[in-house]
């Protein structure tokens, strides 16, 4: 009996090992224009465990209000980068999961990118003056300037949240900003800058929308690129 005592103390005071899982942080982009010049973006990857890390799950989806398909990306390998493709107009909700050597799983990390329409889109009208202009430092490489007071673009989508990426400069024009029977106007004067995000609406109701952008004058309006948001926000 002394002896079999003995053993389950050994047993109980033995090491256990790493009983904690991964801890693992996933950064996307809010739109890919914030990152890249073009729909292909990348995404941070960051995890750490004791003991060790086995590999990381990185996966995606359409980030809508219908459940769809988990689909991975790349391999399950320890890695601080991803590069992801995404189709313009488009919204995606990316996780992550991390496995330590002792088969212990992290919990899921999460982030949303939401894929821009460039000025390019045929899904953006223009009326009233807009010519389009080639720049490097553009979403896909050009933007539409109005230099004239009365220009207007406008554009159907079912959202969401409407973003309006431009190019900031200091001796740029106004934007006048019709959506959801509301009115904001917005300044693309400032430090200049390629690829901002000038506009942000509230979140809007399910339905169909058509915003108008219309240009005020006061300098010219750079207009490179337009995302909209959809589905629901990430788990925490």
């Amino acid at each position: 009996m002394l002896a079999t005592a003995f053993a389950a103390l050994a047993v109980a005071s033995a090491p256990a090992g790493d009983p904690a899982d991964p801890i693992v942080h996933l950064t996307a982009p809010r739109y890919a224009s914030d990152t890249a010049r073009g729909p292909v973006f990348r995404l941070q990857l960051s995890a750490r465990d004791s003991s060790g890390l086995e590999g990381m799950t990185l996966e995606f989806r359409s980030n809508s209000d219908v459940a769809t398909r988990w689909r991975r990306i790349g391999p399950d390998k320890v890695r601080r980068t991803a590069r992801f493709t995404g189709r313009p107009g488009e919204t995606y909700r990316f996780r992550l999961r991390a496995r330590d050597t002792l088969g212990n799983r992290s919990p899921y990390s999460y982030g949303i990118t939401s894929v821009p329409r460039d000025d390019r889109s045929p899904r953006l009208r223009f009326t009233g003056g807009w010519r389009r202009l080639r720049s490097a430092g553009a979403y896909e490489g050009t933007l539409r300037r109005a230099q004239q007071p009365g220009a207007t673009a406008s554009l159907l989508f079912r959202g969401g949240r409407l973003a309006l990426i431009a190019r900031r400069s200091p001796g740029a024009g106004r934007l006048l900003v019709q959506i959801a029977g509301r009115e904001e106007f917005v300044s693309l004067r400032g430090r200049r800058r390629g690829r901002a995000v000038v506009f942000r609406s509230r979140l809007l109701r399910p339905g169909v929308y058509r915003p108008h952008l219309i240009a005020l004058g006061g300098g010219p309006v750079d207009l490179d690129a337009v995302a909209i948001e959809q589905g629901p926000r990430a788990p925490r």
